[in-house]
């Protein structure tokens, strides 16, 4: 009963928390708005989802991404400073009039960089497009490695919980409990057994929903690794 008595109350303090973490991520803090949960938590496999673990492309990474243009904005600005190297042709027409004469010319300038040639931010340029292009690899490695390792989360919770579905668990667990209720009413088991069996059912319940809420944690966490947080996108 004292064990029955504080796993009540641990519980309750867990909604609390839980409720109240809710609320700040929904943007309702007033406490004096309740809050009305709809439906149960139920297990959708990925395939009720319509989801493909296998259907995802790397470079569509938002964060690989926005490396990838910042490298190419990089090698924009060495071919920008390798064009200002070439110094501008500036053409003109002069016209002089010396007493009884007119003259006309042609004259072409360009100025001649000679110590100037921006080879110092060429190459600053150059070193910053080299340097992006590492962490744009190391990036596409580190994505890999993540995707793989939320695949492979997914796949475990999710097999997880297929197990339950297939052998039915909770329900066969469900019919021990009962019958063991019945048999206790009835007068032909005692009260340690109908406890043990009810024990028993409800850490099986216990454990399948704390599965259920892993799963749909390491999908989200599926989605984000391929960079698909809307799940219709998926």
């Amino acid at each position: 009963r004292i064990q029955i008595d504080r796993e009540y109350r641990n519980a309750r303090i867990l909604r609390a928390q839980v409720v109240k973490n809710l609320r700040v991520l929904i943007g309702i803090p007033d406490t004096s708005v309740p809050l009305e949960v709809k439906g149960r938590l139920e297990f959708f496999s990925t395939k009720d989802f319509g989801i493909d673990l296998t259907d995802f492309n790397v470079e569509n990474r938002p964060d690989l991404v926005a490396l990838k243009i910042r490298q190419q904005r990089e090698r924009m600005n060495i071919e920008l400073k390798k064009r200002e190297v070439i110094p501008p042709l500036t053409l003109g027409i002069e016209y002089l009039n010396k007493g009884n004469e007119n003259v006309t010319g042609i004259y072409a300038t360009t100025p001649l960089p000679l110590f100037d040639r921006k080879q110092g931010e060429i190459l600053k340029f150059e070193e910053s497009h080299k340097k992006l292009g590492f962490d744009v690899e190391a990036k596409r490695n580190e994505i890999v490695t993540e995707i793989s390792a939320a695949i492979k989360e997914l796949q475990a919770r999710e097999s997880q919980l297929l197990e339950y579905k297939a052998f039915n668990l909770i329900n066969k667990n469900k019919e021990v409990q009962e019958k063991s209720r019945l048999a206790y009413i009835r007068g032909a088991s005692n009260l340690v057994t109908f406890l043990e069996a009810e024990k028993n059912y409800l850490n099986v319940l216990r454990s399948y929903y704390e599965i259920i809420y892993l799963y749909y944690n390491a999908l989200e966490a599926f989605r984000a690794s391929v960079g698909k947080m809307d799940a219709s996108d998926l």
